[in-house]
């Protein structure tokens, strides 16, 4: 009863991590499902004293305090005040999630939300097909058709980069267990969740999609018995399939290097743009909030690591690089006692995706690079029971 109901809790924030338009408005910041159901998560496992967090982990908790006290501290000499408070409690909220996550998967395991990430994220896809497929037979639908897209993009609850960094997660995770229980029920989830992915129009979730995507295919064709390679030659098709159609009606992934549609360009001159203003206070940056005002363009930096750096400054960045590599420290520490434990190589290669977007994206504030950092710090070791849960 107790994981019923407490798991249960996790599990909501989680699923509900990409719903961002139904908000309260506390003046400050407008406070989301999935941070609500976190804060709801936490208060349970204290009372129930179930909020264990190993001893090893203790560190990456320790640094990520550390760099939200040197947020606040940036945010002290921003130019908008307001603003960096306001984001600074999302980041607060992002710590929250990491903790949360740590508990979940130090009391439940890996498998415990597995599926449930599975199902979600194709109940997702299932609406955003049908939105494509209502606007192309001419009715109402909830979709971005801007000048430099053919077709339009969906943006489901939040943004199409904020859904598309879920999708990615539900889409890997879909072909970890297709390629594990080769079943076929699964194998039209997986297909569900990459058409899912597609329909954001992402290019950065895409991208990283399937270069973890062809990973996780060549560690299987190399460690598992042949009987298998069908089923992955299958999978690739899926994935190369899906992509490569919607590539030729976007005409967006040949125009990203050249920066036809404007996007490469505007990024990089954003880039230098709101460099000139960091030189100026390289200790605490813009502040959090600042790069969009500055910049000529009024949009955010897309690049998690260049926007904390010139938002927050190089103290915080130092700290934020420290925390992420010391998360990578514990995995491979406890990758090396358990090669054989492939949701280990599962987690790595969500690790490499979610990051990797993250780098095309304004994604200091995205929950799933918290949820990341908890999934590579995930040590089977600290369960007993967890095949109880899968």
């Amino acid at each position: 009863m107790n994981f019923l109901k407490n798991s249960s809790i996790y599990l909501a924030a989680l699923v509900s991590i990409p719903i961002h338009n139904f908000n309260i408005n506390l003046g400050f910041m407008h406070l989301k499902a999935f941070q609500v159901f976190t804060v709801i998560f936490l208060f349970s496992c204290f009372l129930k004293k179930q909020a264990f967090i190993a001893k090893g982990q203790y560190p990456s908790v320790f640094f990520f305090i550390c760099f939200l006290c040197l947020v606040v501290f940036s945010s002290i000499n921003s130019i908008t005040i307001e603003r960096s408070f306001s984001l600074t409690f999302a980041l607060v909220f992002c710590f929250l999630f990491f903790i949360a996550s740590l508990i979940f998967l130090n009391n439940y395991g890996l498998n415990a939300f597995i599926k449930p990430l599975i199902y979600t994220g194709s109940l997702y896809a299932l609406w955003g097909a049908a939105q494509l497929i209502l606007f192309f037979l001419g009715f109402p639908a909830h979709v971005n058709f801007e000048a430099w897209d053919v077709v339009p993009r969906v943006p489901y609850f939040s943004s199409e980069n904020v859904h598309a960094a879920f999708a990615v997660i539900t889409a890997l995770c879909a072909l970890f267990v297709l390629l594990e229980e080769r079943n076929i029920v699964v194998g039209g989830l997986f297909v569900l969740n990459v058409v899912g992915l597609v329909a954001t129009g992402t290019r950065g979730a895409m991208l990283m999609f399937s270069i973890s995507a062809l990973i996780i295919l060549i560690k299987y064709f190399i460690s598992v018995p042949k009987s298998r390679l069908i089923l992955g030659i299958f999978s690739c098709f899926v994935i190369l399939g899906v992509i490569f159609f919607w590539d030729i009606l976007f005409i967006r992934f040949n125009s990203l290097g050249s920066g036809d549609d404007g996007t490469s360009r505007v990024r990089l001159h954003h880039f230098e743009e709101i460099y000139h203003y960091f030189i100026d206070n390289v200790h605490t940056g813009v502040g959090l909030g600042g790069s969009p005002i500055l910049a000529s363009t009024n949009h955010d930096l897309h690049n998690v690591f260049l926007m904390v750096l010139f938002e927050a400054g190089i103290y915080s960045f130092f700290m934020y690089v420290l925390l992420i590599s010391y998360c990578l420290y514990y995995y491979f520490c406890n990758v090396s006692s358990r090669r054989k434990d492939n949701r280990l190589f599962l987690v790595l290669v969500l690790f490499i995706a979610v990051w990797g977007q993250a780098m095309f994206e304004p994604s200091t504030y995205f929950f799933h690079l918290y949820l990341s950092l908890a999934l590579i710090m995930y040590k089977p070791e600290l369960l007993k029971n967890e095949n109880n849960y899968s």
